[in-house]
């Protein structure tokens, strides 16, 4: 039945129109002047549906100021795209785009662009610009081969100065997103696991600059470790500087404020570049455990004690402090790799217990 350019089908399964391009050829080419090139409606299932086996599906293309495709839906999906073999009921949830992808190495969004924004979503609201979840892979993945993989912005603001709020708030780890905090360029939330993790082979895992007065790294802990970074090559694991302010800013109730560690480098280097800066500032008790500090036991008639220590080199700086009166002066003798001496100007009338600080 045709009326004024208008197909109507009432038998289940068979197409109002069906058009078919051979080779090279489209299947349906539609265009408009001011109006729409092609319009579909459907009570409950879709309204337009492009299938192809090597191609595109569907392109939507506009030279002017509107939109190449426009999808609306009033409780529904507006469009649906599926990558993969095979076909999966979407959920029953209202949203402009949803995308299905049925195979592991199927993507459900690619975008690719050589100057501007590959994927731009924004929300006027106070709802989310973004929103991806994943069961066991990764739910958003982005590259950038100079700029910037991922961008995010909180706000209707100006980059230079956007409002309050939070760019990237990520939740992982079994945990469920929490409103605990307000303002924040990345929020992280990893449940029993980490918030963040950041590993490099050679680089720098985590860099932080602040350009005012506020703090590079800001990071609190009411239990487990505040900031835990790991270097596996030859980079660094928190590389953090400020122009005024704290580079790095940690504090714990109960735990480690910041934690480092190292094989066989620098588990956590402090430097000062100027002669009248501060490398490291330390307010309260000084806590040193390890073989960096020990003690050890001089007996009584004896002038020299060598004591062995992985932690000594023939540059250390060994601080003494007996316990008892030696009546007798002591001093460090030789320093070696692996062990140094502890000499008296004369023999002890009795033992003495002698406290070590090795600083390198």
């Amino acid at each position: 039945m045709t009326s004024n350019g208008i197909f109507v089908s009432d038998t289940p399964a068979i197409p109002a129109v069906s058009a078919t391009g051979e080779g090279d050829t489209d299947g349906v080419d539609a265009s408009s002047n001011s109006g729409t090139g092609v319009s579909g409606t459907s009570g409950t299932g879709p309204g337009v549906l492009g299938f192809s086996n090597s191609g595109t599906g569907l392109v939507g293309n506009t030279e002017g100021t509107g939109q190449g495709v426009f999808a609306s839906s009033q409780q529904g999906i507006g469009l649906l795209a599926v990558s993969g073999e095979g076909f999966e009921t979407p959920p029953a949830v209202q949203a402009a785009i949803a995308t299905q992808s049925l195979g592991s190495s199927s993507v459900g969004v690619f975008a690719v662009t050589t100057d501007g924004a590959a994927v731009s979503a924004s929300d006027q609201g106070s709802g989310t610009g973004v929103q991806a979840s994943s069961a066991s892979g990764t739910a958003v993945q982005a590259s950038s081969a100079s700029g910037t993989a991922v961008f995010a912005q909180s706000g209707t603001g100006n980059v230079a100065h956007p409002p309050p709020g939070i760019g990237v708030h990520a939740v992982g780890g079994g945990s469920s997103a929490t409103t605990r905090i307000s303002q924040a360029g990345i929020f992280a939330e990893g449940g029993s696991g980490n918030g963040v993790v950041a590993l490099t082979t050679n680089g720098t895992a985590v860099t932080a600059i602040e350009d005012g007065g506020g703090n590079g790294i800001n990071a609190g802990s009411n239990g487990g470790v505040a900031v835990l970074a790991t270097d596996n090559g030859g980079g660094v694991g928190v590389n953090a500087t400020s122009g005024s302010g704290t580079g790095v800013n940690a504090s714990s109730n109960s735990g480690i404020g910041v934690s480092g560690s190292s094989e066989t480098g620098v588990g956590v280097q402090a430097t000062a570049t100027a002669a009248a800066g501060i490398a490291l500032q330390v307010s309260g008790k000084v806590e040193v455990q390890g073989n960096s500090v020990g003690s050890v036991t001089m007996a009584a008639g004896t002038k020299t004690l060598k004591v062995k220590n992985a932690a000594a080199t023939a540059d250390s700086l060994i601080f003494l402090t007996p316990l008892e009166d030696p009546q007798a002066f002591l001093w460090i003798g030789a320093r070696n790799a692996g062990s140094f001496t502890v000499d008296a100007s004369k023999a002890l009338p009795d033992k003495v217990t002698i406290v070590f600080l090795i600083i390198n």
